[in-house]
């Protein structure tokens, strides 16, 4: 749950920096955004415990992000840019239980095969330098802070009891057994199209160790969003250099 205290700590240097940019928007007008797409994400553990032989390999898979982004006014082409997003990331495998690996517990209510996904929902706060002195292209670097809204692991496939073959779809709440601030690097850029309609590219890997289950191992975010983006103003760097 987001509470107003983590809002707060969030929205903090957001309003800072639009308040800064509103103080100089006479010298050169700052730029809104909004933008969505694809997450590609992997840990090389996955998230949660009792994985059987999967533990200690690649969990990987496809999400999603949107959000609105703000770029300081700059005269230069160096600047400041920062987003606001609701990230949806969903890492998994499959997996079988008639393999070797796993523990009687795991066997007591069948044998189960299909896909295990460990999906996890974060409002995420990019801080970013960037930099336009190269035509259509703006690269950008810095930190990214993520708050932990709500993780699950979910279970799809088969289940086979006493011969008998059942569907199997089970979710279980798991936001207790990640971390709930995540901090992580940030390198990107974007690709100015036609009009005010642009592409994102960014790679995120992560410095915290998200995995807080019972002997678990460790497992840092690697990550790689592709997106389309919206300009709701003219750029910031358009005039001034």
């Amino acid at each position: 749950m987001v509470t107003c205290r983590t809002l707060t700590y969030l929205l903090s240097p957001v309003l800072l920096m639009c308040l800064f940019g509103a103080g100089v928007r006479a010298q050169e007008q700052g730029a809104w955004y909004l933008q969505g797409g694809v997450d590609f994400s992997w840990y090389h553990d996955p998230l949660g415990a009792d994985h059987g032989p999967n533990a200690g390999h690649v969990a990987q898979g496809i999400g999603g992000f949107a959000g609105a982004g703000y770029e300081l006014p700059h005269r230069g082409p160096w600047g400041l840019y920062t987003e606001l997003d609701i990230g949806l990331r969903n890492t998994g495998y499959e997996f079988d239980e008639q393999q070797t690996g796993y523990t009687q517990d795991a066997l007591d209510d069948g044998t189960d095969s299909g896909s295990r996904m460990m999906r996890t929902t974060q409002v995420q706060l990019p801080l970013l330098a960037v930099y336009r002195g190269l035509p259509g292209l703006r690269l950008e670097a810095g930190a990214m802070v993520g708050h932990l809204v709500h993780a699950a692991d979910i279970t799809k496939g088969w289940r086979w009891e006493k011969g008998v073959e059942s569907t199997l779809h089970e979710t279980r709440n798991t936001t207790d057994q990640i971390a709930l601030w995540e901090f992580a690097g940030v390198l990107g850029a974007l690709v100015e199209g036609p009009g005010k309609v642009h592409v994102h590219l960014r790679y995120i890997t992560g410095f915290t160790n998200l995995d807080l289950a019972t002997g678990s191992s460790p497992s840092y975010t690697n990550g790689v969003q592709v997106g389309v983006v919206y300009e709701l103003s003219e750029k910031a760097s358009k005039s001034g250099y």
